[in-house]
C-alpha cells in the first residue's frame, strides 16, 4: 500500500464501496477558553461527546466542572440540538490482570453519587469493555490489528515511551509494548460503543467528539500522516460490518487545557510510575511496578485449599533479630502478646531480614502482626459490614463484601488466620521510615495503597524498598496496603495463579 501525504481534513472516506458510511476525522488544535470549548461543541449538530473520568476514579470536582460549566451550558444553546456526553472511566487500565468485569462492579458507589448528583445527559462506558474487545473481537479484525496497527503504525514517541508493566488480556493478538498503540485502539473502541447507541436513519449525520483534557489527542496521532486513524477506523467498521444504514460519521478531538490545584494531567496517568533505580533490580521490575487491582474477594472464594499442616511458630524463638510488637491487644486471650507464623513464613522472613541488611545495615524489620484467630477476623469484619451499610444501603450483598474486603478481608479467604499473613514496616536506629502513613490508617484508602500518588518520592522509596525485599523472599504483596504481605493463603495463590492455596485458618486456643 503506497504512502498518503497532505490528506486535506475535510476528505471523508467510504467505509463500503457502494457509500454505505462515510467517515470525516478531524484533529482541533488546543482550546485554551472554556467559552471557546463550550462555542466549538455547540456548533455542532446533535454532538456526542466523550470525555474521561480523571485519575483512577470519578471524581467529584470533574464531574461538576462537566455538569455545571460544560454540559448545562452547551444545553442552553438551542441550536445545539440533543448532545448526549459520555463518561468514560481509566481505571481498568490498573486492572490489567483482573477479569474484565472487575470495574463495573468497583465503581458502582461513585455511579450511585453521580446519578445523586443528577444529570440525566451522562452515559457512562467502561475501560473493562474495551479489554473485552480486546480479546474477543473476531480473527478477521485480530489480524488487521496485529498486521496494520502493532506492526506498521508509527508510535507516538511521548506516549511509547511509556511502557505497561503488565500486557492487557488480548487472546491471539501479538502485543508491542506501547501504551499509545492500546489508547489508539481504544478510541475506535469508543467510537463503535458511541455508533451502537445511536442507529440513526438513512442520510442522516452524527457527530462524535473526542473531549481531551491537555495533550491527550496524541495517542490518534502519526507524526507522518494525520489521517491514519481516519483510514484504520473505516477499515475495522467495514470487517466488522456493523448494521449501520447510510450517513455520515465526523469525529473531532478537540484537546483543551486541564489543570487542577495547579497538577498537570500527565502526572495523573495511570502508567507513569517512577521507581528507585538503587532498590529496584532487572528481575523483580515487572512485578514490583506491576498496576495489577487488588484481589477481589471474588476471585479468591473458590480457590482450593490443601493444607500441608506445617505449624505455627512462635517468632521470637526463630527470628530474635525481627521485631515484633503488636499495635493493639486484639490478639493477647489468644496469644498474649507472641506472634505466630508458619515455618515456611519465618524462613522466608529471614531470607527478606537477610536481603534488608544489605541495603540497609543498621535496619531491622518491624511486625504489627501476624497471626490472628479466626473468630476475631469474623468480629472485625462484621463490624465493618455494619458501617458499610449505613454508608452505601445501595449495596447488593456481594457488592458489600468486595467493599469491605478492600478493608478487612472476607472471614472465609483471610489471611490473618492461615498464619500465613504479617503486616510490618521497616525501622532504623529505632525510628520507622516514612512509608506516608501509618500501618492500618484506613482514614484515607488511596494513600495506603502502595502506589498511591499522594506521598512523596521518598515515601515511595521506601515502600518500594519494604515490597522488593518481601516479593524477593517469595511473599505476596496486597496491592490495597503497603504494609501486608502473605504467603500460602488464598490471596497468596490467587496473586501468583497458583493452582490451590496451602494454608487452611488454624484454631488456637486461649492461653
Amino acid at each position: 500500500m503506497s504512502k498518503i501525504s497532505k490528506i486535506k481534513n475535510n476528505d471523508p472516506l467510504n467505509i463500503k464501496e457502494d457509500d454505505q458510511l462515510k467517515l470525516l476525522v478531524q484533529f482541533r488544535p488546543i482550546i485554551k477558553s472554556k467559552k471557546q470549548l463550550i462555542d466549538e461543541i455547540q456548533q455542532l449538530s446533535n454532538p456526542q461527546v466523550i470525555t474521561w473520568f480523571i485519575e483512577k476514579e470519578l471524581r467529584v470536582d470533574w464531574f461538576k466542572y462537566l455538569r455545571d460549566d460544560l454540559i448545562r451550558p452547551i444545553r442552553d444553546e438551542p441550536k445545539c440540538g440533543d448532545p448526549t456526553f459520555f463518561l468514560y472511566d481509566l481505571e481498568k487500565w490498573l486492572l490489567l490482570n483482573q477479569k474484565c468485569d472487575k470495574t463495573k462492579l468497583r465503581i458502582s458507589s461513585k455511579i450511585q453519587k453521580i446519578k445523586n448528583l443528577k444529570c440525566p445527559d451522562i452515559k457512562f462506558l467502561y475501560s473493562a469493555d474495551f479489554f473485552q474487545f480486546i480479546k474477543s473481537n473476531s480473527q478477521e479484525l485480530k489480524k488487521y490489528i496485529n498486521d496494520v496497527i502493532w506492526e506498521k503504525r508509527f508510535f507516538i514517541p511521548k506516549a511509547s515511551a511509556q511502557k505497561l508493566a503488565k500486557e492487557p488480556p488480548r487472546s491471539n493478538i501479538s502485543i508491542k509494548k506501547s501504551y499509545s498503540t492500546l489508547r489508539y485502539l481504544e478510541g475506535y473502541f469508543l467510537i463503535r460503543k458511541i455508533l451502537e447507541e445511536n442507529k440513526f436513519k438513512p442520510g442522516n449525520s452524527i457527530n462524535i467528539v473526542f473531549l481531551l483534557p491537555n495533550d491527550e489527542d496524541l495517542y490518534y496521532k502519526n507524526e507522518d500522516n494525520l489521517k491514519s486513524f481516519q483510514k484504520n477506523v473505516c477499515e475495522m467498521l467495514r470487517i466488522e460490518k456493523p448494521s449501520f444504514t447510510k450517513g455520515q460519521i465526523t469525529i473531532r478531538f478537540i484537546p483543551f487545557e486541564w489543570n487542577e490545584k495547579d497538577i498537570a494531567l500527565e502526572d495523573a496517568r495511570p502508567y507513569k510510575l517512577q521507581a528507585g533505580k538503587d532498590i529496584i533490580t532487572n528481575d523483580n521490575l515487572e512485578l514490583l511496578t506491576s498496576l495489577k487491582n487488588m484481589v477481589c474477594y471474588r476471585d479468591l472464594k473458590d480457590i482450593l485449599i490443601k493444607d500441608c499442616e506445617e505449624e505455627l511458630l512462635d517468632i521470637a524463638q526463630y527470628l530474635p533479630e525481627v521485631l515484633a510488637r503488636y499495635q493493639q491487644s486484639d490478639m493477647y486471650a489468644y496469644t498474649k502478646k507472641s506472634f505466630f507464623l508458619r515455618k515456611s513464613c519465618i524462613q522466608m522472613l529471614k531470607k527478606t531480614s537477610d536481603f534488608l541488611k544489605k541495603v540497609l545495615p543498621n535496619a531491622k524489620l518491624l511486625l504489627v502482626y501476624a497471626y490472628r484467630h479466626p473468630d476475631v477476623q469474623q468480629k472485625y469484619f462484621c463490624e465493618q459490614c455494619d458501617l458499610m451499610k449505613q454508608k452505601y444501603d445501595f449495596l447488593e450483598e456481594e457488592e458489600l463484601f468486595e467493599m469491605v474486603h478492600q478493608l478487612i478481608a472476607v472471614p472465609k479467604v483471610a489471611g490473618h488466620p492461615t498464619g500465613g499473613a504479617i503486616d510490618l514496616t521497616i525501622q532504623v536506629e529505632g525510628k520507622t521510615l516514612d512509608m506516608g502513613t501509618k500501618i492500618a490508617d484506613f482514614s484515607d484508602s488511596e494513600k495506603i495503597k502502595p502506589f498511591s500518588k499522594q506521598i512523596t518520592d521518598v515515601q515511595q522509596k521506601n515502600r518500594l524498598l519494604l515490597r522488593s525485599i518481601m516479593v524477593q523472599a517469595g511473599f505476596a504483596p496486597f496491592d490495597g496496603e503497603w504494609w501486608h504481605f502473605s504467603y500460602g493463603d488464598n490471596e497468596w495463590a490467587g496473586y501468583y495463579k497458583k493452582p490451590y492455596a496451602i494454608y487452611e485458618q488454624v484454631f488456637l486456643t486461649k492461653k
